[in-house]
């Protein structure tokens, strides 16, 4: 299988949709062994799970802040296994880059996600 080149995928995304400069995705695979040996290096963990979160129900996430048009940084972070990251707003990913979903306690982020999941109510739809 070859590598994924995740720099053309978010420049792709940026480009198509032109008014973001936040987005969430889960990370690729030659990008998670890039950043695992980063993290050995510099003797820190790679995504620990948030406290309270049992290791098996998260999985590693990235949020691309776009700075300007080809110009893009990476924050990376564990968050609930399967979650639709297609679903992630602008403003939410960019809550995520900028406040970090690492220092909410796990319930906090399932709390936040169940909100996400829920349709309108009668007077939002308003």
């Amino acid at each position: 299988m070859s590598e994924v080149d995740y720099s053309d995928i978010d420049r792709a995304f940026f480009e198509r949709w032109p008014k973001r400069n936040y987005r969430m995705r889960r990370i690729y695979p030659n990008e998670r062994a890039t950043m695992e040996a980063v993290s050995v290096k510099e003797g820190r963990p790679f995504c620990p799970p948030p406290p309270g979160a049992n290791p098996a129900s998260v999985e590693p996430y990235v949020v691309v802040k776009q700075i300007k048009p080809g110009f893009r940084v990476r924050k990376f972070f564990a968050g609930p296994r399967g979650l639709d990251t297609d679903l992630i707003s602008e403003e939410d990913a960019r809550c995520a880059f900028e406040e970090g979903w690492i220092a909410l306690e796990w319930a906090q982020i399932e709390a936040f996600l169940q909100r996400k999941k829920k349709p309108p109510s009668k007077h939002e739809e308003e």
